[in-house]
């Protein structure tokens, strides 16, 4: 994500102030700087007239954000700018706990349907619930508290989040009861299961991500994702078996998934490389 500055402004003489500031910075952007401003609307001059008019006057854009702070005495106004932008800045770190719990309730879950393929898997039948350490019955109530205390942290922030987030579990579910038995298929899911937390940390907190922050993500997690197929197969062919357990590959595979793989982290090498050498940088 680009680089983020927070103006911040709720009356009209702060109107006045910024709309140079805000001009000088996209003078900026236009030349090339990836600096972002975020608007932050306090909300103290809330109506058309004393908001709105002066808005359009000074050409300043539509706010990214307000605070919706209203009217009360100046302390008022003051606490409730403060807290509120305070909760603001506390929306990125309940969205990373947020996807980190239902992303773990999805894991664990993984692990229960997993289970007969973990068990006949050199190193995953080690796992705790295929090695019999946890029963599938605690599994399976750990996996509904870890996504119901996702959704309750997601339901209090934006519904923006919220929906990104739900769309993160559907395809994770989609990924664990089929999509991870489809060569190739499985890796594409991956790669834009990740690329999915970056979009939705970004709308917790009003950022866009930038196509070069998405491509470079998603080709980067790709490869990654082909570089975990990789090392399964290679314990098959090590091992002289023919398939990977619990998926559609093959020993015969490998070449295939090794000159993905690679391609994969050349192009993420490539879209970092023109990204800072380029007309964005």
């Amino acid at each position: 994500t680009e680089p983020l500055i927070d103006v911040i402004a709720g009356a009209r003489p702060n109107f006045m102030k910024i709309a140079p500031i805000l001009r000088a910075l996209q003078a900026r952007q236009a030349a090339g700087s990836r600096l972002r401003a975020r608007l932050v609307h306090t909300g103290q001059h809330y109506d058309e007239r004393m908001s709105g008019d002066f808005f359009r006057q000074l050409g300043i854009p539509d706010p990214d954000v307000n605070l919706e702070v209203g009217s009360g005495t100046q302390a008022e106004q003051t606490a409730a700018i403060m807290t509120r932008y305070e909760q603001l800045l506390l929306q990125a770190a309940l969205a990373f706990l947020a996807f980190g719990l239902c992303a773990s309730s999805v894991y664990v879950f993984n692990d229960l349907i997993d289970l007969e393929s973990d068990r006949r898997h050199p190193r995953k039948r080690s796992r705790p619930f295929a090695a019999g350490t946890l029963s599938a019955l605690s599994g399976a109530v750990l996996a509904a508290g870890l996504f119901a205390s996702a959704f309750l942290i997601a339901a209090w922030m934006s519904p923006l989040f919220l929906l990104w987030l739900a769309a993160y579990f559907a395809l994770t579910m989609a990924y664990t009861m089929f999509l991870k038995q489809r060569v190739l298929v499985d890796c594409l899911t991956l790669g834009a299961l990740y690329t999915l937390r970056i979009i939705a940390g970004g709308a917790a907190v009003g950022l866009r991500a930038s196509f070069w922050m998405l491509a470079f993500s998603l080709f980067l997690f790709l490869s990654l994702a082909f570089v975990k197929r990789y090392s399964e197969l290679m314990i098959v062919v090590n091992s002289a078996r023919n398939y990977v357990a619990g998926r559609g590959y093959q020993a015969g595979d490998l070449s295939i998934v090794q000159t993905m793989g690679v391609a994969s982290g050349f192009t993420a090498v490539m879209l970092m490389a023109l990204y800072i050498n380029g007309d964005t940088a």
